[in-house]
């Protein structure tokens, strides 16, 4: 998760499902909420909240959605409690902000007339306008990608049946299953760990045996058929989250892990840990391992930059 002025996380030249898709001949929109870091002109401090810094919003964005493969682009910097609250079209403000509010929860810069109710439906008046207008270009030959990140509570889209047991899927599995569409090429070095599930689209068996997946500060979960495994302590779910007076967490009698066989217990609501060590024990040997690699499928190694917590003693 970035904050609104947070610096970009994509890196300049790192291949997107846009810049693939562009590539071979698609128009690129993204309309909703990037989340992703902006280029913001005259930004003097690295803090997210911009505590002291400044911006100088009268300027375009060095980096924006244009940088990173998409033909046009109206939106929100992040969530909508994450300041500036203003639109951005392409890589400009449509209004400078002129005010402070705390229009999504957090003061912040506020251009005239923004109103959080409002986002969702200019984000959707944008999509639909859109679509309609490369419906028909689409037809003569030019097709068209539309990225639509909705504002909206992230709530989870479950699917059914063997999707959600039998086959699991990331959405770090689009840009694979996109290239394989399409027959596009990319570098070694790109989509780690992304698996095309175009298979499954096509009614047949998945290619995915196991699934990792971390929180915003590293801490992993990694899944291998119908077996979960969360491999730290901690909160969402597992702890009370209380703190102690030096603000580090209490942890003290929790289990080690969390595992969870979804098949029989698809809400996780047994943690069965305690009771199959040696199950905990391999999924833990096989996370640890993919991690140290840094990607689970072919192509050339990474090398990990952010804290990687796996370690159960890590609050």
């Amino acid at each position: 998760m970035l904050f609104g002025l947070s610096a970009p996380l994509i890196a300049p030249g790192r291949p997107t499902v846009a810049s693939l898709l562009k590539a071979k001949g698609y128009h690129t929109a993204c309309f909703g909420k990037w989340h992703l870091g902006l280029g913001w002109a005259g930004q003097t401090t690295d803090d997210p909240l911009l505590k002291g810094g400044a911006v100088d919003y009268a300027k375009p964005l060095s980096d924006s959605p244009l940088s990173h493969g998409f033909d046009t682009f109206f939106g929100i910097t992040g969530s909508l409690d994450m300041a500036p609250y203003t639109y951005i079209e392409n890589d400009r403000l449509t209004a400078l902000p002129t005010r402070t509010s705390s229009e999504g929860g957090r003061a912040g810069p506020t251009a005239p007339g923004f109103s959080a109710l409002d986002v969702l439906p200019a984000i959707t008046a944008k999509a639909e306008a859109y679509i309609a207008a490369r419906a028909q270009v689409a037809k003569a030959g030019t097709p068209f990608f539309l990225y639509l990140p909705l504002n909206a509570p992230h709530t989870p889209v479950v699917p059914s049946g063997p999707w959600r047991r039998d086959h699991p899927l990331g959405l770090h599995d689009l840009f694979a299953t996109a290239a394989e569409l399409v027959g596009a090429d990319y570098p070694e070095s790109a989509a780690e760990d992304s698996v095309s599930f175009l298979p499954l689209l096509r009614g047949e068996a998945g290619r995915r045996t196991d699934l990792i997946m971390h929180s915003v500060n590293g801490r992993f979960a990694f899944r291998e058929g119908a077996w979960k495994l969360v491999a730290w302590r901690g909160s969402g779910g597992f702890s009370d989250n209380q703190k102690r007076p030096d603000g580090t967490r209490v942890h003290d009698g929790l289990p080690d892990a969390q595992l969870y066989d979804l098949a029989a217990d698809p809400a996780e609501t047994r943690n069965l840990a305690a009771e199959q060590p040696e199950r905990v024990r391999r999924l833990r040997e096989a996370l640890e391992k993919a991690v140290a690699a840094g990607r689970t499928t072919p192509g050339a190694p990474q090398t990990n930059d952010v804290p990687v917590v796996i370690d159960k003693t890590v609050p």
